[in-house]
This record gives C-alpha cells, sequence and structure tokens, in this order.
C-alpha cells in the first residue's frame, strides 16, 4: 500500500459529476466552485490526523458528505459525493468491496452490492 495519499483538486471533481451526470441522465450544472476548492483544501487537513486508513476514511467522508450538504452542482449532489469517496478511496487502495468491516456496515453481501444509503450513513458518522 502506499504511504503518500493522492488527492482530488476541483478539475476532479467537477469530472466525477460529469461522469455521474452522462450515467444516471441528470443535468449538469456548476454551483459554486469555491466549495469545492475549499473542501480540497479540506480534505488536505485532515490528513495530517490518526494512521494512514483512519485517515482515509475520515477523507472520502468529508467529500461525500460535503457535497451532498453544500450542493456546489445543481443536480446529482448525493450521488458525485459518494461516487468521489468511493474513487478516493479505491485509488488510494481500498477497495470497498474487499474490506470486511466496511463491507458488513454498507450491507455488501454475496452479490458485493453496495447499499448506497448505508454507506453514506457510515461515511458521514466517520466525518463527525
Amino acid at each position: 500500500m502506499k504511504n503518500r495519499i493522492l488527492f482530488y483538486d476541483y478539475e476532479d471533481i467537477v469530472q466525477i459529476h460529469k461522469i455521474n451526470g452522462h450515467e444516471f441522465g441528470t443535468k449538469l450544472g456548476l454551483r459554486d466552485l469555491k466549495v469545492i476548492e475549499k473542501m480540497c483544501e479540506g480534505a488536505r487537513r485532515i490528513a495530517a490526523q490518526q494512521d494512514r486508513k483512519t485517515r482515509l476514511y475520515k477523507i472520502a467522508a468529508f467529500y461525500a458528505c460535503r457535497i451532498k450538504e453544500s450542493e456546489p452542482f445543481k443536480n446529482g449532489n448525493a450521488r458525485t459525493g459518494l461516487m468521489t469517496a468511493i474513487f478516493f478511496l479505491y485509488i488510494n487502495g481500498i477497495d470497498l468491496k474487499s474490506d470486511s468491516k466496511l463491507a458488513e456496515a454498507v450491507g455488501v453481501g454475496k452479490e458485493k452490492t453496495i447499499d448506497p444509503l448505508a454507506l453514506e450513513q457510515v461515511l458521514c458518522s466517520l466525518a463527525q
């Protein structure tokens, strides 16, 4: 596992929103770029805390919850937040389906599907 944490910049999150929009037929539109820029800075501040895995989960939670709560896009903020969190963990070496504690918490069963509402609840509880 890498020691260096890979972070998003605002352009990455806008791109994830575009993917989300094309995948789910959401109308695209940016409401507030400054919110996304501040969120990216905040994620980097979290990186100075605790062990690497805990930091990664907290940063993922921060991305998911901040995007949903601050609504920087006109549509699809909750989905974009979850996709951002999942991709963040993945690019930093954590596959949600192979993390048994998290998989159990978010309802990943034999079919290996993730319950997005449960994932959102777990991530937001970590962000507190």
